[in-house]
């Protein structure tokens, strides 16, 4: 009887709160049992053409309003993680606020890193959005990064001339490369 009644009253809450949340906590709770059973039945290798470029990391400097989508997904995601039938730890929880703010267009940065704990090797993954840790970033510290993904929106886009070694962050410094408004020129007269 208790249990049923706890489920009421999560249930009851989840219809107070507004729908654009309501939406986001669904989209959650499916994004973490869809990475839950690709952790479970798919090779990594598969995995990791999903979690974004490799070794590159995201900007560190992002407006205030993908700070506050960071903050929002954040929230959203610790919450459905407790929630989750399964167990949605670390990577569940990264894979899954990658996933939601890179659909609004916000850059990620994806960590992998391993420590050794009483003899055994134990594995941790985080978030990073600019400067805030969106999921894993409070137990960070002491892990050894072994890889890093960034979302594919990140502020680096591709250059075809090659100029400072084919990105428009190396290339930038070249001037057919800015246009009047310090956007990326791919048109340059070299």
């Amino acid at each position: 009887m208790q249990t049923l009644l706890k489920l009421f009253r999560k249930i009851k809450t989840f219809f107070k709160i507004k729908n654009q949340d309501k939406l986001a906590f669904i989209k959650a709770f499916i994004y973490m049992g869809y990475f839950r059973a690709f952790i479970l039945f798919i090779p990594f290798n598969k995995l990791r053409k999903r979690m974004g470029k490799v070794k590159v990391e995201s900007p560190q400097d992002v407006d205030d309003e993908c700070y506050k989508k960071a903050i929002r997904i954040a929230r959203i995601v610790g919450i459905v993680s407790y929630h989750t039938p399964w167990e949605s730890k670390c990577l569940v929880q990264a894979l899954t606020a990658q996933k939601m703010l890179k659909e609004q267009g916000v850059s990620t940065t994806l960590y992998l890193g391993v420590k050794k704990e009483n003899n055994q090797m134990v594995a941790h993954a985080w978030t990073r959005c600019g400067n805030y840790f969106v999921t894993g970033g409070s137990n960070r510290h002491g892990y050894a990064v072994v890889a890093k993904f960034a979302s594919k929106e990140t502020n680096e886009t591709e250059c075809t001339c090659n100029i400072g070694g084919g990105t428009a962050k190396a290339a930038s410094k070249h001037p057919c490369h800015k246009t009047e408004n310090g956007q990326h020129n791919d048109n340059g007269n070299h």
